[in-house]
């Protein structure tokens, strides 16, 4: 089996700029509308760079808003289901992993009205479930490190903290990059967000201008 590792690289290259590309745009719109509303409006990430471990990261860090949306509506029903069977101390073991996949059906069906176009204008959306598979990988990740801290209570964390966040990010960004961004780009996403940001850069500019002249008339 022939492996062309040019093209391969070229693909993760590209995999890794597009991946930082939506951030940036995500990033410029968030702080934009922030500088906008004059309240404080609550906030969605918490430096996800600085995470020591998927729980960190998924549970205090990133897309904040969605952990609380999830945890009343899926993690604790399920916990006091799981309960019942597997007692209350190994309950938080199912109830992640089904947190996770619902997430992960979310993500699903969100791609597939984004793919969603004017008949014969776009192919057929066919979910692949990658993106399943990474939400269904991190809960299994984040089951397990619970599973170690009940077993065996350490005191203290094993690896230095520095450590920890790289290997933290190492694993997410490897991850996304594999199961999530494929699905990003099968259903446009960053074609969408390019014609969008140039929209919206317009738009802005448009105001400016018609401030201007006002100015300028009056």
């Amino acid at each position: 089996m022939y492996i062309n590792v040019d093209q391969m690289i070229e693909g993760e290259i590209n995999n890794f700029i597009m991946v930082w590309s939506v951030a940036t745009i995500l990033f410029c719109y968030s702080y934009t509308i922030g500088k906008l509303i004059p309240k404080e409006l609550e906030q969605p990430f918490n430096k996800p760079y600085l995470s020591t471990s998927v729980q960190d990261f998924w549970g205090r860090r990133w897309n904040i808003m969605v952990t609380r949306i999830l945890h009343p509506t899926v993690y604790k029903p399920m916990v006091n289901a799981s309960s019942h069977f597997i007692g209350r101390k190994w309950a938080p073991l199912p109830a992640v992993v089904a947190t996770f996949t619902v997430s992960g059906l979310m993500h699903e069906l969100i791609f597939y009205y984004i793919k969603r176009e004017k008949k014969d204008t776009w192919e057929a959306w066919e979910p692949c479930w990658d993106s399943m598979c990474f939400f269904f990988i991190h809960g299994v990740c984040l089951a397990l490190q619970i599973a170690y801290k009940k077993v065996f209570e350490p005191k203290r964390e094993l690896l230095p903290r520095v450590v920890s966040c790289i290997l933290t990010m190492v694993f997410v960004v490897s991850t996304g990059i594999c199961l999530f961004v494929p699905a990003l780009v099968r259903c446009g996403v960053f074609e969408k967000a390019r014609t969008e940001s140039i929209v919206f850069v317009q738009f802005v500019k448009n105001i400016y201008v018609q401030r201007g002249h006002s100015l300028h008339e009056g």
